[in-house]
C-alpha cells in the first residue's frame, strides 16, 4: 500500500505533468481501488503470512486429542453410507458430527473442517476409536493457512487470492505511471524475481 507521502509525491507528479481531467480522475479511481482492496483483504494479508512464519521458526502446531467413545461396528466403505453411519453413531451418543467432509488417511477418518474442535476416527476390524480433536490457536492458523478450514472460509481465499493478484497489479501499475518510480520498480522487480527463483530452484 502507498503510505502518505508516497501518495503526496504521486499527486506532484501528476500535477507537474499536467494530467487531463479525465486522466487524473482514472488514475483516482485506481488509487482508491488499490486501498479500498488492500484494507478489505488486510486480516488476510496479517494472518497468512503470520501463521505460515509461526511455522518455520517455531515448528509445529500442537493440538488436544481424546477418546470419546467406540465403534461397535465396521465402517462401511461407501462414502455417502459411512457419513451416514458416522452421523447415526454420533447421534446416538447425543453428540454432533459437525463435519463438512470426511477424509480417510490411511486407518484413519478425519473430521473437517480441522480448524476447529473436530473429531477423528481409528479405524479396527471391529470398527473404531472415536477421539475429539482440540486445536491449538496456532493450529487452527495453520488449517486455515492450508485451505483446511469451513466452506466458507476456503471459498474467501479463493477470492482472496484474487484480490492479492489484483492489489499486486494495482500498485505496480501506479508506480509504472509515476516516471521516477518506473527505475525502481522493475530493479526491486528483478531482484525479487532472481532471489525467488534461486532459492526455490537451486
Amino acid at each position: 500500500m502507498f503510505s502518505d507521502v508516497s501518495l503526496g509525491v504521486y499527486f506532484d507528479c501528476l500535477s507537474r505533468k499536467g494530467p487531463s481531467s479525465s486522466a487524473f480522475m482514472k488514475r483516482h479511481h485506481l488509487i482508491t481501488f488499490h486501498l479500498v482492496l488492500s484494507t478489505f483483504l488486510l486480516p488476510f494479508l496479517l494472518m497468512i503470512p503470520f501463521s505460515g512464519f509461526m511455522h518455520l521458526a517455531a515448528g509445529g502446531e500442537s493440538v488436544t486429542s481424546e477418546k470419546v467413545f467406540d465403534l461397535t461396528a465396521p465402517v462401511p466403505e461407501d462414502a455417502s453410507e459411512r457419513d451416514a453411519f458416522l452421523e447415526k453413531a454420533f447421534a446416538d451418543k447425543g453428540l454432533d458430527a459437525g463435519f463438512e467432509r470426511v477424509v480417510k488417511k490411511g486407518e484413519r477418518l478425519v473430521f473437517f473442517p480441522l480448524s476447529r474442535t473436530h473429531y477423528e476416527v481409528q479405524l479396527t476390524e471391529t470398527g473404531g476409536e472415536v477421539f475429539k480433536v482440540i486445536p491449538s490457536l496456532r493450529r487452527s492458523m495453520m488449517e486455515l493457512h492450508k485451505g483446511h478450514g469451513p466452506k466458507l472460509f476456503r471459498f474467501f481465499e479463493m477470492f482472496f487470492g484474487i484480490g492479492l493478484i489484483l492489489m499486486a497489479l494495482s500498485g505496480v501499475w501506479m508506480a509504472i505511471l509515476v516516471p521516477m518510480y518506473r527505475g525502481k520498480l522493475f530493479w526491486s522487480f528483478g531482484i525479487g524475481a532472481l532471489l525467488f527463483f534461486a532459492a526455490a530452484f537451486l
